[in-house]
């Protein structure tokens, strides 16, 4: 048969593989989890809930009232109204594609958006975008505009102009 030194051999690397493999799942969830269990989606969102930058105080949050200027265009009023914001918490948002509220009962509320709902302009200023439309002149020209000129739209183009940078120039 085997010689018993060939049988140890086997048996040691046999015993290495199978240690390798009962640890090699632990390893990965520490990993994935981190070192507190919680995975890492999870220790966003308990990042993003402990940032209180901007926050109201809990007195003065009940009679706070959200000004028309922090209401997106994207989000409906009812939506407002029935998630009962107070505060636009602006410094706690992270991209151009989210905004933050602060609801009256404490608790806040993320809104994520597939595309950009706000634009940086020329000064560096994040501002959010404007689905109104102004009629305007550019360059000689008749067409439509929104406030703050991303977007030009003029009779007879098959599209919307949007120039370099996404601002428009005076």
């Amino acid at each position: 048969m085997f010689p018993k030194k060939q049988i140890r051999h086997f048996l040691s690397i046999l015993l290495a593989l199978v240690l390798t493999v009962i640890a090699l799942p632990h390893s990965l969830s520490a990993a994935i989890l981190g070192s507190s269990g919680e995975s890492k989606e999870e220790a966003a969102a308990r990042a993003r809930l402990e940032n209180t930058t901007g926050d109201l105080p809990a007195d003065k949050l009940h009679s706070a009232v959200l000004a028309e200027k922090d209401i997106l265009e994207q989000i409906p009023l009812e939506q407002v109204s029935q998630a009962d914001h107070a505060n636009r918490l602006r410094a706690q948002e992270q991209s151009l594609a989210e905004a933050v509220y602060q609801n009256r009962d404490g608790t806040k509320t993320q809104y994520l958006f597939g595309e950009d709902v706000k634009f940086v302009d020329a000064t560096g200023e994040v501002k959010d975008k404007s689905n109104q439309l102004h009629y305007a002149r550019y360059n000689g020209a008749y067409g439509y505009t929104n406030p703050d000129r991303c977007a030009r739209i003029f009779p007879g183009a098959d599209h919307v102009q949007r120039p370099r940078g996404g601002h428009v120039g005076a």
